[in-house]
C-alpha cells in the first residue's frame, strides 16, 4: 500500500506498519486517528528544530539524564504512531534505547514544530496527536514558526503560550534550564 498523497491516507494500524516496512528512509511516515501521513518541513522549521534540540542538549547530555531524538525518531503512542520533531525520555523511564522503528515507551516531552500554519491537515493531526500525547502523560510543546510562539500543553493544566519575549523553563523535566525565546527565534 502506498501513500496516493505526501498528507493523509485512511488505512488500518496493520496496514500501516506493513506499509513502513517498505519506506526507503527518505520518507518519515506517522499514524495518526486511522490515518498514514507523511511529515514534511521546511528549511526555517528545521532550522528552529535545530537550534532548540542543541540547546536542550546542552543541558541534558553532559547531566545524562536521558536521551534526545530527531525528527527521524518514531513512538508508540496508544494506536498512533508518532515523530516528534524533538522528543526527550528520561533515563529513568528508559535506561536504554532499543533498536525498534517504533520505541514502545513514549517520551517526556514531544516538541511539534508547526512547518506550514496555512495547512488546515497540519493543525487537525497535531491536535489529535497532542490529544494522545496527554493521555499518556507526554508533556508536549508546539511551536509556531510563524507567531514565534510556543505553546505548553500538560495534562491537568491549562495551555500555557509563551512569546519572543518570553523565557521557557521546565522545571518537571528539566530543574534550573531557562532558554529565551528570542535565542530560539534569531
Amino acid at each position: 500500500m502506498w501513500l496516493d498523497t505526501p498528507f493523509k491516507q485512511k488505512m488500518s494500524l496493520a496496514e500501516f506498519d506493513k506499509w513502513t516496512n517498505t519506506l526507503d528512509g527518505d520518507v518519515i511516515p506517522e499514524y495518526v486517528a486511522g490515518y498514514a501521513t507523511t511529515k514534511l518541513s521546511t528549511t526555517y522549521a528545521s532550522v528552529i528544530g535545530v537550534r532548540l534540540g542543541a540547546m536542550l542538549g546542552f543541558y541534558v547530555i553532559p547531566q545524562e539524564i536521558g536521551y534526545l531524538t530527531g525528527a527521524a525518531g518514531g513512538y508508540r503512542v496508544g494506536d498512533g504512531r508518532f515523530v516528534p520533531d524533538i522528543a526527550y525520555i528520561s533515563k529513568e523511564r528508559q535506561p536504554q534505547l532499543g533498536k525498534e522503528i517504533w520505541n514502545p515507551v513514549p517520551p517526556d516531552l514531544a516538541i511539534e514544530i508547526i512547518a506550514y500554519p496555512d495547512m488546515p491537515h497540519e493543525h487537525t493531526f497535531l491536535r489529535r496527536k497532542v490529544v494522545s500525547y496527554l493521555n499518556f502523560g507526554v508533556i508536549v510543546w508546539i511551536v509556531d514558526t510563524d507567531d514565534k510562539t510556543i505553546d505548553i500543553y500538560q495534562r491537568g493544566e491549562e495551555v500555557r503560550t509563551l512569546t519572543i519575549n518570553d523565557t521557557l523553563e521546565a522545571e518537571t523535566l528539566f530543574p534550573n534550564f531557562r532558554l529565551k525565546l528570542a535565542d530560539i527565534f534569531a
